[in-house]
């Protein structure tokens, strides 16, 4: 697992070297790591081309191997410009795919499903829900008015939730938690300190080690960890 981090992070330097790209891969082999929620999420016209023309690059650097893409992992960082200000924000790949509707037309009117992916932007006052499933985009913020909560989409109802003023690292936490259970299935039990090493490997991974010792934590509330003498490890 370490050598896959390792060798990710030594092909995306190469291929960085060659042609500069804004997208960063973990490449991660199934016969170490368990079994990853597929997803049919396809991402809109300007993430898929950056998809390709980094996959286009890739066998330069492994001949023997093809990148098959896990678009509803990872992370996407962008400056949103709107009007009279411009966001900057780091979001899962979903939500990243709806708010690029918006850069084709000012209102949709979505399903349920996706009226879920764009809580964030609601709750950030990029978009309001104009009628019941119509959304449009507010280019100029709205002074004084009072934006419509949503709850935010449970994206992966197999990790802990955490009812703690560390809520919000857990939810950036989420999408990292398949790389800790496989270092667990793999390694056995490890201490914060060897899992936060592990993890400094993974792309857009910036928590500290004490916030990770809340989001383990938060697991071990859950059922999912136990903890003995600082080593931590699944409940089986």
């Amino acid at each position: 697992m370490l050598k896959d981090m390792t060798d990710s992070k030594r092909t995306d330097d190469h291929i960085q070297g060659q042609t500069p790209s804004v997208v960063h891969a973990t490449v991660i082999s199934h016969h170490f790591w368990p079994t990853l929620d597929q997803s049919d999420i396809v991402m809109p016209g300007p993430f898929q081309q950056l998809q390709e023309d980094y996959a286009k690059k890739f066998p330069v650097f492994k001949p023997d191997k093809k990148l098959k893409w896990l678009p509803h992992l990872g992370t996407v960082h962008f400056e949103l410009e709107l009007q009279d200000r411009t966001l900057d924000v780091d979001v899962p790949p979903l939500e990243a795919a709806f708010i690029e509707l918006f850069s084709r037309q000012d209102t949709w009117s979505l399903e349920y499903s996706a009226v879920k992916a764009l809580a964030t932007w609601a709750n950030m006052g990029v978009i309001k829900e104009q009628n019941e499933n119509t959304f449009v985009l507010l280019e100029q913020a709205e002074d004084g008015a009072e934006m419509r909560e949503m709850a935010p989409v449970v994206a992966a109802p197999s990790l802990p939730p955490v009812q703690t003023v560390q809520q919000q690292e857990a939810e950036q936490m989420r999408v990292h938690w398949k790389f800790i259970e496989g270092m667990l299935t793999n390694l056995g039990s490890l201490s914060v300190d060897r899992i936060q090493t592990m993890l400094k490997f993974s792309p857009n991974y910036d928590k500290t080690a004490e916030q990770l010792g809340y989001f383990l934590e938060a697991a071990r509330r859950e059922g999912l960890l136990v903890v003995q003498n600082g080593m931590w490890r699944l409940n089986k």
